[in-house]
């Protein structure tokens, strides 16, 4: 079971948003349900051996999404997530994952729930422009990884525009291997730090 508040992060005051359980393989949503119930929190199940998106959305506020893998033999029988949900600002939401290969720019299969999410985001605040941006781990020259970089953000906004967002809201740059997330000296840490960013410049 994954059972957590959702507040607002400045008031800490509790949010009644829309949540959303995504089977990753399937692309297929599994529950729907409001983050605010009888008890004052939020709760949903999931089965052992697979990997889900949790999506969270509120008019006004910054989209969450996070992903989660349920070992086949799990040791814990639940799990709390707390969420706090930052008004819509010029920021960064740092829960946007969108992750590639070693050396390319083709999205992983898997982030595109995570890119679905931020359509319907685009979809449901239409006054919102933003930026992609995108980043590559150390390995390789200066040169070369921010022209990959600036591939893999053109590559998240091509994905946008062919799900109906209009060019005109969407920028991209590449930011090569500036600001990583994690530790670039193991491989797990190079696969995070290969990424998209989107940033709202407008709303």
């Amino acid at each position: 079971m994954l059972r957590g508040a959702v507040t607002d992060e400045v008031s800490k005051k509790l949010v009644d948003a829309k949540m959303r359980l995504i089977d990753v393989a399937t692309n297929k949503v599994v529950d729907e349900f409001s983050s605010v119930n009888p008890s004052g929190a939020y709760s949903t199940t999931m089965e052992a051996g697979k990997k889900y998106l949790l999506y969270v959305q509120k008019a006004g506020y910054m989209f969450y999404s996070t992903y989660f893998d349920i070992p086949e033999k799990s040791t814990t029988s639940e799990k709390v997530l707390n969420i706090q949900l930052k008004k819509l600002a010029t920021t960064t939401p740092s829960d946007f994952q969108v992750f590639f290969k070693f050396s390319s720019k083709k999205i992983e299969k898997y982030s595109h729930p995570s890119l679905d999410k931020l359509v319907n985001f685009l979809e449901t605040n239409q006054k919102v422009k933003v930026e992609l941006g995108g980043y590559s781990d150390e390995l390789g020259t200066q040169k070369s990884n921010i022209m990959l970089s600036e591939d893999r953000a053109k590559a998240v906004v091509d994905y946008l525009i062919k799900k109906g967002i209009d060019f005109s809201r969407l920028t991209y740059r590449g930011y090569g291997k500036k600001s990583p997330k994690h530790p670039n000296k193991t491989a797990h840490g190079r696969i995070l730090n290969r990424r998209v960013e989107c940033k709202v410049i407008e709303y």
